[in-house]
């Protein structure tokens, strides 16, 4: 047997040498072919010895602080002076304006609407069960705060042009917000809405406000299991249901996540009303 690099005989001592080389030398030799070296040729052209470019800077101006800066011809997409721009330039597109769900509250959507907490779910309800006419605000009002320039948005505005927020609990800056607010703005703190949470309870028959989000965001037990009834997050109560569930099936092949979740919002859809209609006798059974 010869070496495939040297041609010389090659004598295998161990059950893990393939006998293709005679030694790790010739084993980790490579031979590069005409078209790698011509590629590698036309690349370093320019270069001298080192890596470094003979070819002349490229000048820009920082996207962010609009200082010039020069940089080398092999980085010709390049937008900022500084890695601190780059950071700063980078983050800044994602940042003002509203974001639904960046708070700590239990947010969600009722009828298309987006509610960013419980407190806003009993006002939208309220005013969809009394035909009040209302819409998301999305226009935002500059104020001062920490010697900076701040964008506020209020949560909702009605029909007549006032404005809602609904707070529960206030700060500094809400203070400010509302100095500098142009426009007439009515603010609803938890005293004010307890009416309005008193009349969702009796309505709807839950004291989780949350569990009247639309597509159960928050995976509460509300659906029945399809085998036994029990009370469940997505169609089976237990492993045992799901495989039992899953061998009536006739194609016995499981759903995936995304089925599941999706045939679970269909069935609470389809018996919204019988849910809340127990969570009614429920509520009545607890007053009593």
């Amino acid at each position: 047997m010869k070496c495939e690099k040297c041609s010389k005989k090659v004598v295998v001592t161990s059950k893990y040498q393939s006998g293709r080389f005679c030694s790790r030398a010739c084993a980790n030799s490579r031979q590069w072919s005409k078209k790698h070296n011509k590629q590698l040729s036309k690349k370093m052209k320019g270069y001298q010895f080192g890596g470094a470019s003979l070819k002349p800077k490229l000048k820009f101006n920082c996207k962010l602080c609009g200082i010039e800066f020069e940089t080398y011809p092999c980085h010709p997409n390049r937008k900022f002076c500084s890695r601190y721009c780059s950071q700063k330039g980078k983050n800044k597109k994602n940042t003002g304006g509203v974001r639904l769900g960046s708070g700590r509250s239990k947010s969600g959507y009722y009828n298309g609407i987006y509610c960013g907490s419980t407190y806003e779910l009993a006002w939208v309800i309220y005013n969809l069960d009394h035909d009040i006419k209302f819409e998301r605000n999305n226009v935002g009002f500059e104020y001062k705060f920490g010697g900076k320039v701040h964008k506020y948005y209020p949560d909702f505005v009605l029909s007549d042009g006032i404005f809602v927020e609904i707070k529960g609990y206030k700060t500094k800056q809400d203070a400010a917000k509302w100095k500098y607010f142009p426009h007439q703005l009515e603010v609803l703190e938890k005293d004010k809405l307890l009416h309005m949470f008193e009349y969702v309870r009796n309505t709807y028959g839950t004291y989780e406000l949350k569990n009247l989000y639309e597509g159960n965001p928050y995976n509460e037990k509300l659906n029945d299991c399809l085998v036994c009834g029990e009370k469940c997050k997505n169609m089976y109560c237990c492993q045992k249901c799901s495989g039992v569930g899953v061998s009536m099936t006739k194609t016995r092949i499981p759903f995936s996540k995304e089925e599941r979740l999706e045939r679970a919002r269909q069935s609470y859809n389809n018996n919204r009303d019988k849910v809340l209609a127990r969570r009614k006798e429920l509520y009545e059974m607890k007053k009593h």
